[in-house]
Formats: structure tokens, C-alpha cells, sequence
């Protein structure tokens, strides 16, 4: 329980950081940032983790009677004669209870499997939707997403801001720089003189 609070305050607390990055983009004008950091970045977080929050809430209010004792297994219990058969009984709540998928073995299954489902799990109780298919579904659409996101997060701003500058103004930059660094080498140059000039005149 307590890991589960500590995800979900943490994906709020990097929401909030991405939304307040949001609100400086929109002040300053820088809309490159908004389009291809603030809102990529908030699909990439809220498909992965906001999903995997959802599934926490999903399993949380999911309404699971385990003091269900409807058998589950009526018929492997007895016969056509009605003689007892060698099995023990299985409630319905209990049954539940121990076929509900837990979080990380969803986020595996989706991530590594692409959302195919384990043989041994294909009769497990889905956290959100009607069942497992409509359930991977929805994992799998959000898993897709984020991957498109992610090389238009890393590369559509440089590759915008690469095609501003034009050579000329390339060039110019780096000769800026090496007048730069000669300032400063010419400098500490000059120092160094200087101080020779002093230790021969102190001599």
C-alpha cells in the first residue's frame, strides 16, 4: 500500500513540474518548447505511469466480494449420481481474489509481451474494462502512443532550431568563439608576463 501511495504522489508531483514548465513556455512565447517538450513529455509520463496509477485506482475501487461462497466448482464436486468426488471447494470470492492480475505483471505483459496475455492469466479478473482483451487494448494503444512520442520529444525542437540558423550565421558563431578563446589565451599570456616581470624585478 504504501509503495502504491509513493507512485502515485510521485507521477503527481512530475505532472505538476511538466504543467508549471507548460505555463513558462506560454509567458515567454517559446512554443517549440510547448508542443515538442511540455506535451510530449506529459502523453510520455501519463501513458506509461499515468496508466500504470489508473490500474492502482482500477484494482482499488474494483467491487470484489470475497465473501462470495457461490461454488465456482459445482460440477468437479459431484457427479450425475451425486456422489462426492475427491475436490475441494472453490468460492467465488476467493476464486477472484487470487485470479486478479497484479499492476507490474499488467505493465509487463504490455511493455515486453505487447500486450498477449500468459496462458496461465487468460481466466484472471480484468482491473479496468469488460475483460483482458479490452484491457491490453487500451495498454497497447497508450504503449504505441508513447513511442511515437518519443523521437518527436527528442528530435523535432534541434532539427527546427538547426534549420533557423543559417551558415553564415554558423560560421560567424564560431569565429566568435575562437576570437574568444584567442581573448583569453592572449590574456593569461599577458599575466604570465606580467608576473615573470615582477619575480625578476623583486630578484
Amino acid at each position: 500500500m504504501k509503495m502504491k501511495i509513493s507512485v502515485i504522489i510521485a507521477i503527481f508531483h512530475m505532472t505538476i513540474g511538466i504543467l508549471i514548465k507548460g505555463s513558462n513556455a506560454v509567458y515567454f512565447k517559446r512554443w517549440p518548447d510547448l508542443f515538442f517538450e511540455v506535451m510530449t513529455g506529459l502523453v510520455i509520463l501519463l501513458g506509461l505511469f499515468g496508466w500504470m496509477d489508473f490500474l492502482i485506482y482500477g484494482k482499488w475501487f474494483r467491487e470484489l466480494n470475497i465473501d462470495d461462497k457461490t461454488l465456482v466448482n459445482e460440477s468437479e464436486l459431484y457427479d450425475k449420481l451425486g456422489q462426492d468426488l475427491d475436490a475441494s471447494p472453490e468460492y467465488k470470492g476467493d476464486w477472484q481474489n487470487q485470479h486478479t492480475p497484479s499492476v507490474i505483471a499488467i505493465m509487463i505483459n504490455t511493455i515486453f509481451g505487447f500486450g498477449s496475455i500468459p496462458e496461465e492469466q487468460k481466466d484472471f479478473v480484468p482491473v479496468v474494462g469488460e475483460d483482458q482483451e479490452q484491457q491490453y487494448r487500451i495498454a497497447v494503444g497508450l504503449l504505441i502512443t508513447v513511442i511515437i512520442m518519443i523521437p518527436i520529444m527528442l528530435f523535432i525542437k534541434p532539427c527546427f532550431f538547426r534549420k533557423q540558423v543559417s551558415p553564415e550565421e554558423s560560421a560567424s558563431e564560431i569565429e566568435l568563439q575562437n576570437g574568444a578563446s584567442r581573448g583569453s589565451n592572449s590574456s593569461s599570456d599577458s599575466f604570465s608576463q606580467k608576473g615573470k616581470r615582477n619575480i625578476t624585478s623583486i630578484e
